[in-house]
């Protein structure tokens, strides 16, 4: 593997991780369900949260492991042999 090949790969593993990350954290932390009760007109309102921060943070959970995935696979494809080769076709 060339250096700016391992250069991409690093960048492109941690990329999905920090977004794996940032998925996880953004499950953790969805919308508020207090706030408005205290509020005379808008008490007999029930408030639902929306399930959408879930849905996003698990999109982004998905999307950063599939990149550190796809990173590790090409890694793996590209180093190199014993006998000094590659492991692509191509050569």
């Amino acid at each position: 593997m060339t250096r700016r090949e391992r250069t991409w790969t690093v960048v492109a593993a941690l990329l999905g991780a920090g977004t794996a990350v940032a998925g996880v954290l953004r499950m953790r932390t969805g919308t508020v369900s207090f706030g408005w009760f205290a509020y005379t007109p808008l008490s007999e309102t029930v408030y639902a949260p929306s399930p959408a921060p879930w849905r996003l943070g698990a999109a982004l959970v998905v999307l950063g492991v599939l990149l550190v995935g796809a990173a590790g696979g090409f890694a793996l494809g590209r180093r190199r042999r014993a006998d000094g080769t590659t492991g692509s076709a191509a050569d």
